[in-house]
């Protein structure tokens, strides 16, 4: 698979909003915060309204494409201090999932990551109950971090 990694443009919103089809759909894939339903042109607003979880972060966010430039997954690298990174916002096509996308998806973002000279780990946060998400990310590597206050939300990371 010739996947690669690309920034988010303009013409990917309406793909990406397309995916999120349902209120669980919304919760999951960017948390209890951002509201549904909404529209491609919402989008860019909602994405960089995001409340910061660690203050001063900065993210960047990217598409993973099939050549010529078929989107099929997005995805988040927030940068929260000098050594600590976080996989935010993770998905993938309804219609490509159970392919190995989100877990090249997450390597990508992750070599992101080690570009950086200080980056030392990646966090993400995902749901309990995701049992297919858990299992991808304890298959690239992460673990259970400390507790997250949400009894509902595991924090995992990984060291890179």
């Amino acid at each position: 698979m010739d996947l690669f990694l690309r920034c988010l443009t303009s013409r990917d919103y309406e793909v990406i909003a397309s995916w999120v089809r349902t209120p669980k759909d919304c919760e999951r894939w960017a948390g209890p915060h951002m509201r549904f339903p909404f529209t491609a042109e919402e989008l860019p607003a909602l994405i960089a309204g995001a409340l910061p979880v660690v203050e001063g972060e900065s993210r960047e966010s990217f598409v993973l494409c099939r050549p010529p430039d078929e989107v099929v997954g997005y995805g988040e690298l927030v940068r929260e201090d000098g050594p600590s990174f976080r996989l935010a916002r993770i998905v993938v096509s309804p219609e490509r999932r159970r392919g190995g996308l989100g877990l090249e998806l997450c390597r990508q973002l992750i070599e992101r990551a080690r570009a950086h000279p200080a980056a030392q780990c990646v966090r993400l946060f995902v749901y309990r109950d995701n049992d297919i998400a858990i299992r991808l990310y304890s298959r690239i590597g992460f673990v259970e971090a400390p507790v997250h206050p949400r009894a509902e939300i595991m924090a995992m990371e990984r060291r890179i």
